[in-house]
């Protein structure tokens, strides 16, 4: 596989930079260096070849952030085996469509995710992470299944048809998108990148993995996500680049010390979700750094990126080279669909023909997001689909109704918002007489065992009679 050829060839001439640093709670640090690295990826394939777990085998991939979730998605890929990235966050109801779906023979999970699987009831060979080593349980025959040449992985995403869609990445997807990606933010050999997003997440995949591998960076994985640990990090542990969605580098910038200097910051990422200009500017200003925004899909990732020294507030960038793409205008507006000429990038959706033939119409990937052209930048204009991003992650309207109906709770069910707001509008199963407050303290309790914690609405109108009325 050429990607592979590509990061081997890479950590051959790495140097003695490290590969990866974790940095855990007590500031104390393990260090991998690029030979380290190798001998962990081969370790795996090893491992995975003896289980028969080869060819066209789908694997669900449940590990958190360490520099070990690399090295097996990686040794993964060299033995055929194609990964299924996904999120530790989803429930119940998310794993059963997806199960359902890719009906996967083999699951691979840090230890205190099992309970997450006690549903899925299909026979399957569990490899567990536990205490950093692999351990199969079970004797399964692994199943390969019939995927489309040169697929490499599948990643879950939505559309606003109430379950989650299987992406399959071509071969060349990553290589491409890590090198959209170098095109914009320019990373030289011995950066150091802080990766905080799940590394599940295509946006973490590419510039947090896959292009630094490429490039000699050195990517930083902290064990604690608050704000003021990512503060003490940057500055003491000098880093040069940090990628994350807007939300996080907004409370950075303001929780950052008016007097606190990082002069070895070069720049700050942002995709995932909407940046107003305003916040555009601020983030910038307090960090005195460029922020370069863009834009990008599960599907094909990136699609915009601002480029360095040429950042353009409020934007979502230029389109990257190597795409081509267009926006899909009606009569009376100059905003309309942003469509984007597919290559071998993006095979289609597992499983689903129909849902495909949608997204893919005459060689145009339709990504159901409005953005318009302004000076030759691209300018986000809002999502067409029944979906909304909260933190940078999708919320599928369709998908939070089933779960409210599931606690068994709501006869009804509407969910509507925007990025960051999601509310629902439900009528209960009872005409119960308590406290409002108690009954919707039960329902959120209900629904963190059904889907992920972030799609929880954030606002529950409990609807009688007169007051759906009134909304309708």
């Amino acid at each position: 596989m050429r990607l592979m050829d590509e990061i081997y060839k890479s950590l051959d001439v790495w140097g003695k930079n490290p590969v990866f640093v974790e940095r855990y709670r007590d500031e104390s640090e393990t260090i991998i260096n690029a030979e380290t690295f190798k001998n962990r990826i081969d370790k795996h394939i090893l491992f995975f070849r003896n289980l028969g777990i080869i060819d066209n085998v789908l694997v669900p991939v449940f590990i958190d952030n360490c520099w070990d979730f690399p090295a097996i998605f990686l040794a993964l890929l060299q033995t055929g085996a194609k990964p299924v990235l996904l999120k530790k966050a989803y429930r119940q109801l998310e794993l059963e469509q997806i199960f359902n779906d890719a009906k996967p023979s083999v699951i691979i999970c840090d230890d205190d995710f099992i309970q997450q699987l006690e549903f899925y009831k299909m026979e399957y060979l569990l490899i567990l992470r536990e205490n950093g080593e692999l351990i199969a349980r079970g004797e399964v025959k692994p199943r390969h299944e019939n995927l489309p040449p040169g697929t490499v992985s599948i990643n879950y995403t939505y559309r606003g048809y109430g379950y989650p869609l299987g992406a399959i990445a071509g071969e060349e997807s990553l290589l491409n998108a890590a090198q959209r990606f170098q095109d914009y933010v320019c990373f030289a050999p011995g950066d150091r990148i802080l990766a905080l997003l799940p590394m599940s997440h295509i946006f973490t995949m590419i510039s947090s993995i896959i292009l630094p591998l490429l490039y000699q960076i050195t990517t930083y994985i902290l064990y604690s996500v608050h704000p003021k640990e990512i503060l003490k990090t940057m500055k003491s542990c000098k880093i040069n680049n940090l990628s994350t969605v807007p939300e996080i580098l907004l409370l950075l910038a303001k929780l950052k010390n008016d007097n606190e200097k990082y002069p070895f910051l070069q720049t700050l990422i942002s995709g995932g979700s909407y940046l107003s200009k305003d916040n555009h500017q601020y983030i910038a200003k307090r960090f005195k750094t460029e922020v370069l925004n863009g834009y990008g899909l599960t599907e094909i990732a990136p699609v915009t990126g601002n480029i360095r020294n040429q950042e353009k507030f409020g934007s979502i960038g230029k389109i990257c080279k190597g795409l081509s793409c267009r926006i899909s205008k009606s009569a009376d507006s100059q905003n309309g669909e942003f469509l984007i000429k597919i290559d071998k990038s993006f095979l289609g959706y597992l499983n689903k023909p129909a849902e495909t033939a949608e997204a893919l119409v005459g060689g145009w990937f339709k990504t159901g997001d409005k953005a318009r052209l302004e000076d030759g930048y691209v300018m986000f204009e809002g999502e067409m689909k029944q979906t909304r991003k909260v933190n940078g992650q999708i919320v599928d309207f369709k998908e939070v109704e089933t779960a409210l109906l599931r606690t068994n709770m709501v006869t009804k069910a509407t969910v509507r918002g925007e990025t960051n707001h999601i509310s629902a509008d439900v009528t209960l199963s009872e005409n119960k007489a308590e406290d409002d407050r108690e009954i919707l303290r039960e329902l959120r309790i209900s629904l963190k065992d059904i889907i992920a914690s972030y799609k929880i609405p954030r606002k529950i109108n409990i609807m009688r009679g007169e007051k759906w009325q009134q909304e309708s």
